[in-house]
């Protein structure tokens, strides 16, 4: 298991919905609260699957049925938005009349990317 630094506030439930709810590609979530993604690992010619789950103290955790590749971690940190330090995203995001109320009603919720070919 890896598990990926959070540096702020994350919630991967919110993500997951996000992400599963995301047309053309939209599809019901994974039982448990296990986002589970395939992709091709950048830098290689392998392709992973990865079950990404989240703890109840924040910690955000990668499975892989074999030894994650080098640099795995780090692809899925930025898919999730968490290549970022959002220690401070509370502060910025009060202080802006526009994203005050937006980012009150999504607690934890960061921009997700998409892995592309």
């Amino acid at each position: 298991m890896t598990e990926i630094p959070v540096r702020g506030p994350f919630d991967l439930a919110r993500s997951a919905r996000f992400l599963e709810g995301f047309a053309p590609a939209r599809h019901p979530g994974a039982p448990g609260g296990v986002l589970r993604l395939a992709c091709w690992v950048e830098g290689s010619d392998t392709a992973v699957g990865v079950a990404v789950t989240q703890d109840g103290a924040g910690v955000v955790m990668l499975r892989t049925d074999a030894e994650p590749p080098p640099g795995l971690a780090g692809q899925v940190a930025r898919i999730l938005g968490l290549d970022v330090d959002g220690a401070d995203s509370a502060r910025v995001t009060a202080a802006d009349r526009v994203l005050a109320p937006l980012a009150a009603a999504r607690p934890g919720f960061r921009p997700v990317g998409f892995w592309s070919p």
